[in-house]
C-alpha cells in the first residue's frame, strides 16, 4: 500500500505529540503512585503542591486520551485511505484492527476524561472516585498507544521510532 506522504508526516507529528503526552502522564503516575487511591479527606487536607500534581495528572490524562482518540485513531484510517465517519464507527474499526481491546474500554476512558474535563464533580468524594477511576485506567492508554505502534509497524510498515 502506498501511503500519502503528507498524511504520514501529520500522523508522525501526532504520534510524537502522543509520546510526549504519555511521558508526562507516566511522570504524574510515578509521582502520585503513593497517593492513590485518594480519599475525599485527602483532597481537603493536601498541600497546594500535591493538588497541583493531581491537577497535572488530570490534564495529562485528558490530553493523551484526546490525542489518541481524535488524532491517532483517525490518522490510522486516513493512512489506509479510509475516511473516518462517526466516532463509534472509528472505535469499532480500531477494535477490528486490535488497536483497541474493545470499544467499551474506550468508552470508560472517555467517561473518566469527561468526568473531570467537563462535569468535574462537586463533592470531594466524587472527585476522589473520579480521579481514582482515571488513575486505574491510565495504564490502558499506554497499552493502546503501543498497539497503534505495533499496528503501524506490522500492517502499514511504518516505523514510528525514526
Amino acid at each position: 500500500m502506498k501511503i500519502d506522504n503528507k498524511r504520514l508526516i501529520l500522523f508522525k507529528q501526532n504520534w510524537n505529540e502522543a509520546q510526549r503526552n504519555q511521558a508526562k502522564l507516566n511522570s504524574s503516575l510515578t509521582r502520585l503512585a503513593a497517593t492513590f487511591p485518594l480519599q475525599a479527606n485527602f483532597l481537603q487536607h493536601s498541600s497546594e503542591q500535591k493538588i497541583e500534581s493531581i491537577d497535572a495528572f488530570r490534564v495529562r490524562f485528558a490530553d493523551l486520551q484526546d490525542c489518541i482518540g481524535n488524532k491517532l485513531f483517525k490518522g490510522v484510517l486516513l493512512l489506509e485511505e479510509e475516511q473516518p465517519t462517526s466516532t463509534l464507527d472509528t472505535l469499532h474499526k480500531m477494535e477490528k484492527r486490535q488497536i483497541l481491546p474493545d470499544v467499551e474500554l474506550w468508552r470508560e476512558i472517555r467517561h473518566a476524561r469527561n468526568a473531570f474535563a467537563h462535569d468535574y464533580p462537586e463533592s470531594d468524594q466524587e472527585k476522589a472516585d473520579t480521579l481514582n477511576y482515571a488513575f486505574d485506567l491510565a495504564p490502558e492508554l499506554e497499552k493502546i498507544l503501543n498497539n497503534v505502534q505495533v499496528y503501524c509497524q506490522q500492517q502499514l510498515e511504518i516505523n514510528l521510532c525514526d
